[in-house]
């Protein structure tokens, strides 16, 4: 697993400062053999220009290195066929990528106030889709901590998949329902700690998705 983790890093690296001309200040990257988790802030220099033109350049610029760094280090750990998930977080400048390398029901495990939080994520999910059929959450350190949803996609959204519309679902998600994460404060107050960055994946063809809290 050590070798794993150190050659990924070394890749992460050597992509964002050929993409961006910089290395992230903070590159965090957990392999414990039950998940890889990938996290990096700061991997590209702020710009100068404000407003909606700032965000329009920047966003872009996350949207195609993300994906490049997620399908490198699934081709460096062997890890092509697993279930990856990756997302971004411009206002600082972050991403977060987590592989999932065992079932959920083996990654759950208890904590304060679980239930509260899974009723928190149920209400949230029923609100843009429907219940999920099953949630499972853990901590991976005392700085990320991951929701697991599954089962959520309404009718809708499963035809839309079918058609070959997956990215533009997939667009249109990331603005409805992870604001929706983003905004709502609770799950964080029930966890103790506020957030620096939320992320949020979907594997269509499995109808899981992945939440990653961030915390400093």
């Amino acid at each position: 697993m050590a070798r794993d983790v150190e050659r990924v890093t070394k890749l992460v690296r050597e992509v964002l400062l050929h993409t961006f001309n910089t290395e992230p200040q903070v590159l965090e990257i957990k392999d414990d053999g039950d998940y890889l988790l990938v996290y990096m802030r700061n991997f590209m220099l702020p710009y100068t220009m404000v407003g909606d033109e700032y965000t329009e350049i920047r966003v872009p610029m996350f949207t195609s290195v993300v994906p490049k760094v997620a399908e490198y280090v699934t081709e460096v750990t062997n890890l092509k066929n697993t279930p990856i998930f990756f997302d971004w977080y411009p206002e600082n400048r972050s991403a977060c990528l987590t592989v999932l390398l065992k079932d959920p029901v083996s990654l759950d495990n208890m904590y304060p106030k679980k239930a509260e939080v899974h009723l928190e994520t149920n209400i949230i999910t029923k609100d843009v889709e429907k219940l999920p059929e099953k949630v499972f959450s853990f901590w991976a350190d005392p700085s990320h901590f991951i929701i697991i949803r599954q089962g959520f996609l309404i009718q809708i959204e499963k035809e839309l998949i079918k058609l070959g519309f997956q990215d533009t679902l997939r667009i249109s998600k990331r603005s409805l329902e992870k604001a929706y994460f983003d905004n709502h404060l609770m799950i964080a107050k029930l966890l103790g700690k506020h957030p620096s960055g939320v992320y949020l994946d979907w594997d269509f063809q499995l109808d899981w998705s992945v939440l990653v809290y961030h915390f400093d």
